[in-house]
């Protein structure tokens, strides 16, 4: 749009030049405060919802969740083994979720910090479990797993 409306001269060149200085800047830094913030927003959310889930599920109270519910539930559709290997895919993807988070606050405040120690092993599990549990129980897990780009994105980081 920018663009257009320069081409179409309605401003002298150079006028239509020094405008284009002037507000150019201004809005590519106010797309990107507004990412930023954008960007802060999602981290803390999920980082949040995230931590608690995993203690939920680390304390053995996820049984007084939705969440624990939900695994009652579909224990009736699917065999013992491969809600086992859900309620495991689940927490080890929380795991992984809160680790990249992390990195990503730390990459924030001017740290380079490297993955946990580990972090390969439990990024081979998780696509062993992916496998186990197959696309039914992905999608089964779906209402509880954070599948946006940024989500993926932020496993991929890890690797």
């Amino acid at each position: 749009m920018i663009h257009s409306v320069y081409n179409h001269f309605l401003l002298s060149p150079v006028l239509s030049t020094i405008v284009l200085y002037v507000t150019l800047p201004v809005i590519i830094i106010g797309v990107f405060y507004r990412s930023e913030r954008g960007t802060r927003e999602w981290l803390g959310a999920q980082l949040d919802v995230d931590a608690e889930l995993l203690e939920m599920i680390h304390t053995g109270r996820i049984g007084e969740t939705r969440v624990g519910r939900y695994f009652q539930a579909i224990r009736e559709q699917f065999p013992p083994e491969m809600v086992v290997d859900m309620v495991c895919y689940l927490r080890l993807h929380v795991e992984l979720a809160v680790s990249a988070k992390g990195l990503l606050m730390m990459r924030e405040a001017g740290f380079q910090p490297k993955a946990p120690p580990g972090t390969e092993e439990r990024l081979r599990e998780l696509d062993h479990l992916e496998r186990t549990i197959g696309t039914t129980g992905r999608l089964a897990l779906k209402p509880f797993l954070h599948a946006s780009n940024k989500d993926l994105w932020q496993l991929h980081m890890l690797k």
